[in-house]
């Protein structure tokens, strides 16, 4: 996957962030390739958890209309390896178990505003699939 200069080095400074600190939030306006950068994130923690990892599980959680659209698609196309997909949605319902995910070795969530602005609605807690 072919990024631009300022996606690569959107990369490099999440990689170290995410070395540092386990976390980071990639922040930039609409249409300028979060989810490229989140997708060359994913395949570079693949090959870095696969050498210590046996089977490294990884978890996209994004809103449901982005999954189908957005995250299956570019999945299919430039990784190579199983990723599984929640919806942001799913949250809200009421058969939801946190859990279940516990044993995630890198979870990436798409459209992270909506847990830290307190304006955002909860999630609809009707299931789409």
């Amino acid at each position: 996957m072919d990024l631009a200069k300022f996606q690569q080095d959107g990369v490099i400074e999440a990689e170290a962030l995410l070395d540092r600190y386990r976390g980071c939030i990639v922040a930039d306006a609409t249409g300028l390739g979060k989810t490229y950068i989140g997708l060359e994130l994913l395949r570079k923690y693949f090959i870095k958890l696969v050498q210590r990892v046996r089977r490294p599980r990884f978890l996209v959680l994004c809103p449901a209309q982005l999954r189908e659209l957005v995250w299956w698609p570019r999945l299919r196309e430039f990784l190579g390896f199983n990723v599984d997909m929640e919806s942001m949605e799913s949250l809200g319902w009421e058969s939801f178990d946190p859990r279940k995910y516990i044993d995630y070795d890198f979870v990436l969530v798409d459209e992270s505003h909506n847990f830290r602005n307190p304006a955002t609605p909860p999630p609809v807690a009707t299931r789409t699939s």
